[in-house]
């Protein structure tokens, strides 16, 4: 893996210098064909509506927010698609573009080498935009299917379905029988295959219309500008009106719930671990504690959360950064955020209102 902590590493049975090399080349290489292409350009910008490409993989969790009643659908629709091209518009360069939704529609019984949904529909755009001919990922034009909040978000449109009995899974914990193994979701194609090009193909048609009948543009003579820093997750204070307690809070070190051995339909765990747990067991207790037993603080902290592995306490190796990098860009009037996790569609939903809300409050201050 790249990610350098044990918890990455511990699925690829250590760390892959090879995996790393190639991840740390491309994205030079990369950077150094953006140079080497420096140009003056000018960037359009569309909003737009995906539909039938995506569904909730965790329904009972989300039914838990307070605030879903001011949306729709339990999952977001939108896709924001910029279009660049070069100042005079004559040329087009590449487009980006932004939806919510897992690339697992290859599910992991395949074995090879794959960009998913969003490759797939990367490449069509590519295919369709550069000479024909050109060798998919050589052409001089890009088109980059990036994602939004898609923490709880599956290409999988039939939903989860237990593979030996065919009827739909258990509702709040997605068993079979108490069992995850057998909870899948599938779809909306007759295999992973076909899935994969119908849900890519539906993100590539919706970008292609955007991309096609942009008209607003990123005003340039406005600020072009960032922010990035890095933050201590760990130590955070958290205002009352954030917290279960109703008391201002902290962070605490980071630690793995039962749950999440559990995995997600679409890519069940193993052992006894369900969805939804919130009590222990004996047995994964004592196992887990070879490695760090929590302490009551901790405990405290994670509750009602009941910790399986303590994953912030575990010397002398680091099982997962606490230290996480967060930024944001501003082009003309549009601001983009990066943020260090997959959010899901409530939690990115709310920190799109807290950015706007911030950025309103900024512009009322006087400078």
């Amino acid at each position: 893996g790249t990610g350098g902590t044990a918890l990455v590493d511990i699925t690829t049975f250590g760390f892959v210098k090879e995996n790393w090399e190639a991840c740390v080349n491309g994205i030079v290489q990369s950077i150094m064909l953006a140079h080497k292409n420096l140009q003056l350009g000018r960037i359009k910008i569309n909003v737009g509506q995906v539909d039938n490409a995506n569904i909730n993989r965790s329904p009972a969790s989300y039914l838990n927010n307070v605030d879903r009643g001011e949306y729709k659908d339990n999952t977001d629709h939108e896709m924001t698609v910029l279009r660049f091209e070069s100042i005079d518009g004559k040329t087009e360069i590449g487009m980006i573009n932004f939806y919510p939704v897992h690339a697992v529609s290859l599910n992991n019984t395949n074995l090879l080498v794959a960009g998913d949904n969003k490759g797939y529909a990367s490449y069509l755009f590519e295919k369709l935009k550069n000479p024909p001919g050109t060798l998919p990922g050589q052409g001089s034009f890009v088109a980059a299917f990036g994602q939004s909040n898609e923490g709880d978000v599956s290409p999988n449109l039939m939903g989860p379905k237990c593979i030996d009995t065919g009827l739909p899974c258990e509702f709040y914990t997605s068993t079979c029988n108490g069992k995850t193994e057998k909870c899948i979701a599938f779809g909306p194609g007759n295999n992973m295959y076909e899935s994969n090009v119908i849900i890519g193909q539906r993100q590539y048609d919706v970008a292609k219309d955007l991309y096609d009948n942009a008209q607003v543009f990123l005003n340039g003579n406005s600020i072009v500008n960032f922010r990035h820093t890095y933050v201590d997750m760990q130590t955070i204070n958290v205002s009352s009106r954030f917290t279960s307690t109703g008391h201002n809070e902290t962070t605490c070190q980071a630690a793995l719930g039962y749950s999440f051995a559990a995995g997600t339909t679409d890519g069940p765990g193993d052992f006894d671990f369900t969805q939804s747990t919130n009590s222990t067991n004996p047995f994964w207790q004592f196992v887990a504690a070879f490695l760090a037993k929590p302490t009551q603080q901790q405990i405290q902290c994670q509750a009602p959360k009941p910790i399986l592995l303590d994953v912030g306490l575990i010397k002398p190796i680091e099982w997962v950064p606490f230290v996480l990098p967060h930024q944001i860009f501003q082009i003309g009037q549009l601001f983009m955020v990066g943020v260090p996790g997959e959010f899901s569609t409530m939690s990115g939903r709310r920190l799109k209102i807290t950015i706007q809300q911030a950025l309103q409050d900024a512009k009322k201050k006087p400078r």
